[in-house]
């Protein structure tokens, strides 16, 4: 199941105008109960989710769980902002793309959501 997760429930606008609505907030949905995390891309909405202290803590709950990751575009600002970035290069359970690359990486993704876990970063 596919949740949509925001600083707070309700609906949110994209750069490009369509809306999205966030059926969990950072708040009460801790990164640790979800599987996967995919870090949209949008310089706008990254920039927001950077200087949100909840957002941080959301992304580094996943990188501390050693759970899958993937950050779209701008969205790569979260796991820099997080001191994860440099991880990405060595760890299969983070994935890194452009949003036009997304369809591409999916399988990838799938892949690593599978292993569930990625024990390489325990102790990190």
């Amino acid at each position: 199941m596919v949740h949509f997760v925001g600083p707070r429930v309700g609906l949110f606008a994209g750069e490009s105008g369509e809306k999205l609505e966030a059926d969990k907030s950072l708040e009460n949905a801790p990164g640790f109960l979800f599987d996967a995390l995919v870090v949209p891309d949008g310089s706008a909405a990254a920039q927001a989710l950077v200087d949100n202290p909840d957002t941080m803590e959301f992304v580094k709950d996943h990188f501390k769980h050693c759970k899958t990751i993937l950050a779209l575009g701008a969205g790569r600002k979260l796991l820099e902002k997080a001191c994860i970035g440099a991880e990405a290069e060595q760890d299969p359970g983070i994935l890194l793309a452009d949003s036009a690359d997304a369809a591409a990486i999916a399988p990838a993704f799938m892949e690593a959501i599978a292993a569930q876990r990625h024990p390489s970063r325990e102790g990190v």
